[in-house]
Order: C-alpha cells, then sequence, then structure tokens
C-alpha cells in the first residue's frame, strides 16, 4: 500500500474511518506472458477439446479488467494458469490412415509370378514401407501416411504381366521327356520323384499343380508316381497344358517300385489285364526294364525292388 497507518489503544468495539489508504495495483505480467502464448501449429490441427479449452482461458484472461488492485490478484494469477495449463494440455489430432489402409488392402488380381519381376517387387516393397509406417503419427505428419499409400497405389498400377506361357518349359539340363502324341512325361527317377523336385525340373512362370491319378492335390513332399497329372495354368486359372506322369516300374501310382507293382506287371505280362484294362500310363509303367516289352523279368525286377535287393532308379 502506498501509505501505512498504526491505530492503537482501541479497548472497545468502535468504527474507524479510515481515509487516504489507496490499494496497489494488480500485477498482469504473467497473464499478459500466458495470453501471448501462441499454438505451434494452426487451430484445425488439434483436437477440438483442447484447443477450446486453450482459446476460451485466453479469451477469459483477456476478458479480465485492467484496473484492479492487489485484492483482485489471485483472480488474474488463476486465469493466466489456466491458460498456461490449457497450452500445455494441447493435443494434436491423431493421422488419418483410411488412404493407407485402403492401399494396403489392394491385391494383385493374378498370382505373383504372373508379373514381371521389377514390378512385383516394387509393389511388394511399397505394401511393406507401408505396413511399417507408425501408427502412432499425429497430423503433422500426414504426408508421412499419404506418401507411403501413393507409393502403393502407383506400384499397384505399374503391375506389369509377363508374356503367356502356353507350353511346359524344361530345364535345358533336364532328363524329363515330355511326348506330344499321348501327352506324357517320362524321365522322372524315382530316386527324386517328390513334388517339389518334379516341379523344379520346369522354368516356366506360372503355377504349376500335380495331382494324383484320382485327381486329388499332391503337396511339397507327396511323391509323384504313374498317373499324377501335373498341368500349367494361365494367369486366369485356366488348364493351358497338360501332361500325365509315367514312371517305369511304377504301376499303382504310388510313386514306388515294389511287389504291389509286380503284381499288377505280371497280370499285365500273364494276359490277365490289358492295354484297356489298365490305360496307356500304367501299361508304359510296367515295362520296368525298358526293354519294350511287359514279360516274367519286369515282375522278377519289381519283386526284388520289393525286397530292396536292386534299387529301380
Amino acid at each position: 500500500m502506498r501509505n501505512v497507518y498504526a491505530i492503537n489503544n482501541i479497548t472497545g468495539v468502535n468504527n474507524v474511518t479510515v481515509t487516504g489508504v489507496v490499494p496497489n495495483s494488480a500485477v498482469y505480467t504473467d497473464l499478459d506472458v500466458a495470453i501471448a502464448l501462441s499454438p505451434a501449429w494452426a487451430d484445425s490441427n488439434y483436437t477440438t477439446p483442447t484447443i477450446t479449452a486453450f482459446r476460451n482461458a485466453v479469451t477469459a484472461g483477456q476478458n479480465i479488467a485492467r484496473n484492479l488492485d492487489t485484492f483482485s490478484q489471485p483472480m488474474i494469477n488463476a486465469a493466466a494458469a489456466a491458460i498456461v495449463s490449457a497450452f500445455n494440455g494441447l493435443v494434436l489430432k491423431p493421422a488419418v490412415y483410411t488412404a493407407l489402409d485402403t492401399a494396403l488392402a489392394l491385391t494383385p488380381v493374378y498370382s505373383d509370378i504372373y508379373y514381371t519381376p521389377t514390378s512385383i517387387d516394387v509393389f511388394g516393397s511399397a505394401v511393406l514401407a507401408g505396413q511399417n509406417v507408425s501408427r502412432a503419427l499425429n497430423i503433422t505428419q500426414q504426408s508421412t501416411v499419404d506418401n507411403a499409400a501413393a507409393a502403393i497405389n502407383n506400384a499397384f498400377a505399374g503391375l506389369v504381366l509377363r508374356p503367356a506361357q502356353m507350353q511346359f518349359i524344361l530345364k535345358s539340363e533336364s532328363e524329363l521327356d515330355i511326348n506330344r502324341t499321348n501327352n506324357s512325361v517320362t524321365g522322372i527317377s524315382l530316386r527324386t520323384n517328390t513334388v517339389a523336385e518334379a516341379l523344379s525340373e520346369f522354368t516356366n512362370f506360372a503355377v504349376i499343380t500335380i495331382t494324383d491319378m484320382n485327381g486329388v492335390s499332391h503337396s511339397t513332399n507327396d511323391l509323384v508316381g504313374t498317373g499324377s497329372v501335373i498341368s500349367l495354368l494361365d494367369k486366369d486359372g485356366a488348364v493351358v497344358d497338360q501332361v500325365t506322369v509315367v514312371i517305369y516300374g511304377d504301376t499303382d501310382g504310388d510313386g514306388l517300385a515294389d511287389g504291389r507293382d509286380a503284381t499288377i506287371a505280371g497280370m499285365i505280362a500273364s494276359g490277365m489285364l490289358t492295354l484297356l484294362d489298365v490305360g496307356e500310363y500304367v501299361y508304359a509303367a510296367a515295362d520296368a526294364n525298358r526293354d519294350g516289352q511287359i514279360d516274367n523279368e519286369d515282375v522278377a525286377l519289381l519283386e526284388q525292388a520289393g525286397l530292396f535287393l536292386v534299387d529301380i532308379g
């Protein structure tokens, strides 16, 4: 206060009137500093509740009269504190991932193998990059999300199909032989006749399937046997080339040469079964020693194979 007065010797209840006493003016420094606070980003980047709370606090601070005295200082300090608290509580909106999620859901129309390596690799890399974008980004980092989405969309639009392949293509060093007269394939060894090993003989950039003689799909480690069907599919899943496997010595189609095959070969050799009965592929497979005729030598060879005395490769 500007003046200090001492009142002494009051012994009873009295009304005292003091004149000439003027309270000090309130201090607005902290309030002015608070009002001057400015968010780093445009208001639209902040969540509605937090930016509204901040602007309301600033407005309340601005509306405080500037002629208050020291008795009003707590109110002024509270207004300043409210602004600072609201400023510190500002929360940026989260980034929007809708476009990125839509892009990540894109799936090539055809299997990857039907696209050129470069174009499918670019697409795969873009998708991986999109999947790795942090899900904790805020709206000021929206460009990171949008760029990832755009990269996926561009890569998807840039996918290029390989030229169509309508027939099987064997490796140059392959020992397999495709007979186009009856669409059979020979040369698959009983030592290396898993599905994976059979598929490795082809160089086609296309889906190739193998089923057994009953049409049941083979898995990678299954054995390919006589009667198995190898099919080449185009990008739409239609069969464009197909061959049937003949493995000499395997007459029952299980991918092995053993006593059961000897029995079938014996029935063919004795005339109990004919070409019409077993079909041309099984009939050809009964010629275990590949000498051009089915006889007791083939039967004996298969019996020995069943006893593990010989190995029919």
